[in-house]
This record gives C-alpha cells, structure tokens and sequence, in this order.
C-alpha cells in the first residue's frame, strides 16, 4: 500500500470499517480522491475564480462520486462550504441538518 493510501485509510478507518465492506476500499478511496478535488473547486468558486466553469467541473465530480456511493451502497452527501469537509457518507438518508453524524471522508 502506498503512503498516500494509508494516510487516507486512517483519517476514517475507525468509523469507515463499521459501515463499509474491506472489498470497498477501493472505492472509498477514490471517493476520497474526488473529495479533494470538489474542495478545491468549491473553493475557488466560493473565491469568485471563473466559478461558472468551476461550477460545472463541481457537478462532473459530484455525479461520479454518487455513482460509487450507491455502487457501494452508500448515501453521500457534499458538504460545499470550502471551511469544512467536502464528503459524508453514511449507510441511511443523511439529513441537511444532521450531515456531521455521517462519516467525513475529506
């Protein structure tokens, strides 16, 4: 496993590993992946850098990011304020007002 994997694996492993199958993995990590993307582009549009464009790239990396969620059966929810965590995924509905009872990705 590389450095980069294990650093991600254990920034949720405790919480991740109650939720979700060791076969996921994969996905969760490139969930993870997509996280720090969508941060990057919700800070920039939130900073009124080209935030059309911005907008548009957000909502690619959103769909793909719900594909792998309900691939493994998960709900996701963005979180789009740059101040805190892009991706929460927890194994029922997560409600708006209650995102932070899911797990944080990144």
């Amino acid at each position: 496993m590389q450095n980069e994997n294990i650093n991600i694996w254990t920034a949720g492993a405790l919480s991740i590993h109650k939720l979700f199958k060791p076969e996921n993995i994969t996905d969760i990590i490139e969930l993870i992946k997509i996280g720090k993307k969508l941060r990057r582009f919700y800070t920039n549009s939130c900073n009124g850098y080209n935030w059309e464009k911005n907008d548009r790239l957000a909502e690619k990396w959103e769909k793909k990011a719900e594909v792998i969620a309900k691939r493994i059966k998960a709900k996701i929810f963005f979180q789009t304020d740059p101040r805190g965590a892009t991706i929460y995924l927890d194994n029922k509905p997560i409600k708006l007002n209650a995102y932070t009872r899911a797990v944080c990705l990144v």
